[in-house]
């Protein structure tokens, strides 16, 4: 291991002052979350209490790793172990951060591509640092027994992933995602329901990570020169420190948030990935509910 230094009726109210939706618009013709979704073209909100039972939870598992680090494969081993033990309910992030010195260097060993990102970096900022690699978080939350909101007792990361999954999340995500080929514009649509009153502040975050980025890794006691790495964050789509959605919202409230975002030509569309989830802030991170949404 690596180691490195009002009432609740007003305050609706005002939060939707000048809002005529109280249900959720027919927004398109054919059914279907991306026929529907993705016609949005602006942001909204609404109020929706006729719809409010609860998604499968989806876990928002973020991995700190290095490319020259000899331990980091056997952490991904285990989140591939994890995503195959509950198969559509897990969103990898796996993270490279200036802040990892030698162990995320692509000069240490001429690697073909800086896997390094400032949205990595702002991740890392904003859960308080990260002591080791590898190490994880899990929906963002500061577990029991671990000294910070990253854990890296490996032995102990199924069992916090599987603790996370029986919970029942209090608020849904949904994506869609349209991606224009001639100009690289890729349009993402993402949908929150409150289904329970919060009682903090709410936010969301928009990330893209790619699959299959084929590059050295420092495997064991040798370097593997084509190493897959998987579930690479490549990019914020919103600001990694999030995008605001209201003041303690109460049960029902909806909100509609759009973003495009021109994707490099060096990236391979077809292997990435925009992972969203709605979160607290400040007092916590925690992470309510996680969505994953291939391009389309």
């Amino acid at each position: 291991m690596k180691k490195f230094s009002l009432s609740i009726g007003i305050v609706a109210s005002i939060l939707f002052l000048g809002c005529d939706k109280v249900e959720e618009p027919n927004t398109g013709s054919g059914g279907g979350l991306a026929i529907n979704l993705i016609s949005y073209e602006n942001d909204t909100s609404f109020v929706n209490l006729t719809q409010l039972t609860p998604q499968q939870p989806v876990l928002l598992m973020q991995e700190f790793t290095g490319v020259y680090c000899y331990t980091c494969p056997l952490a991904h081993a285990i989140t591939k172990d994890v995503m195959d033990m509950f198969p559509g309910q897990v969103a990898a992030m796996n993270i490279h951060s200036h802040y990892f010195s030698i162990y995320d260097d692509p000069n240490v060993m001429g690697n073909l591509y800086d896997l390094r990102t400032q949205a990595g970096d702002s991740i890392v900022n904003m859960l308080g640092g990260v002591l080791s690699v590898p190490s994880a978080a899990f929906n963002m939350k500061h577990l029991p027994g671990e000294a910070s909101i990253t854990s890296n007792t490996r032995a102990n990361w199924v069992g916090y992933a599987t603790n996370e999954l029986t919970l029942t999340p209090t608020a849904n995500v949904e994506l869609a995602t349209e991606f224009d080929a001639s100009s690289r514009n890729l349009k993402v649509v993402a949908k929150y329901h409150v289904l329970e009153d919060m009682l903090e502040d709410m936010y969301s975050s928009v990330f893209l990570v790619e699959d299959s980025i084929v590059d050295k890794q420092f495997v064991d006691t040798a370097v593997v020169n084509d190493y897959n790495q998987m579930h690479i964050l490549r990019d914020a789509v919103t600001d990694a420190r999030s995008d605001f959605l209201a003041s303690t919202p109460t049960k029902g409230m909806v909100f509609i948030k759009v973003y495009n975002y021109t994707v490099p030509a060096a990236w391979n569309e077809n292997n990435i990935e925009v992972i969203s989830y709605i979160h607290q802030k400040d007092a916590s991170w925690d992470a309510i509910q996680t969505a994953v949404q291939p391009i389309q």
